[in-house]
């Protein structure tokens, strides 16, 4: 950023003006510190790569990418679950546990979320919504819904019959995973992890189960996101003989 044009007339010049070139070098110097910055965006590669966390996810299974746990979890929950705070497993079938890192767990829950833009507090929740939080519970449900609870528990409620993979128990989703998230993992999962064995319910906005707001997927997946946001309160899945009830009640 010389002022001067160069004399071997090779070496490119810039016609930078005072401003310009104070405000380069001003840049070159804070980046040439950056190495000691300790903000959570900037730190947070840093830490992962002292951590070697790259050594187990994305690596064995039911570990995840690195990639997608930035734009996935919500950083309070992260920092919990980073920290070894949690009074519950996630994944209770894995036999491999993930070491505690109370020291870091801020920083780094911080870090991953404003990697992917979001901020390193979650913003209070929507207000619930009862009517759409039913649909999503009926959705849920093996009877009239898409079965999610074949693989998935929704807290005390076990998950009826896992066939290949297990899934976590939706009764921690809406405190765990960023709304954003929830949205594209339920609309497309292999697209947002291919190792994902989730089925695939919905196909360009439409779903099969036209029954439940004409069958608008991004309707559908909005009552699924009310359900799972009741977290404890979360009311059991529909089976079928309580199906069958409901429906003469409504009769």
């Amino acid at each position: 950023v010389a002022p001067e044009r160069p004399q071997s007339g090779i070496a490119v010049h810039y016609s930078l003006t005072d401003d310009q070139r104070s405000a380069l070098e001003a840049f070159v110097t804070k980046a040439a510190s950056s190495s000691m910055a300790h903000t959570p965006y900037e730190s947070v590669n840093r830490q992962i790569e002292n951590l070697q966390c790259g050594n187990c996810h994305g690596v064995h299974e039911g570990f995840p990418s690195l990639e997608l746990m930035g734009g996935k979890l919500k950083p309070e929950w992260a920092e919990k679950f980073i920290a070894g705070h949690l009074d519950y497993r996630m994944r209770p079938w894995l036999e491999a546990r993930m070491p505690a890192f109370e020291f870091h767990a801020k920083a780094l829950a911080q870090g991953m979320a404003a990697d992917y833009g979001f901020p390193i507090e979650t913003p209070d929740h929507v207000a619930i919504d009862a009517d759409k939080a039913e649909v999503g519970r009926k959705l849920v449900s093996a009877t009239d819904g898409f079965a999610c609870i074949t693989c998935h528990a929704v807290n005390d409620t076990p998950a009826t019959a896992v066939f290949e993979a297990p899934g976590t128990n939706l009764g921690y989703a809406g405190r765990r995973l960023q709304h954003e998230f929830f949205t594209r993992w339920v609309l497309h999962p292999l697209k947002v992890d291919r190792s994902s064995k989730m089925p695939v319910y919905f196909d360009k906005g439409s779903s099969p189960l036209t029954r439940y707001y004409d069958g608008d997927a991004y309707m559908q997946v909005g009552a699924l996101w009310h359900y799972v946001l009741q977290g404890d309160d979360m009311a059991p899945p529909v089976f079928e003989q309580q199906a069958e009830e409901e429906e003469e009640s409504f009769d």
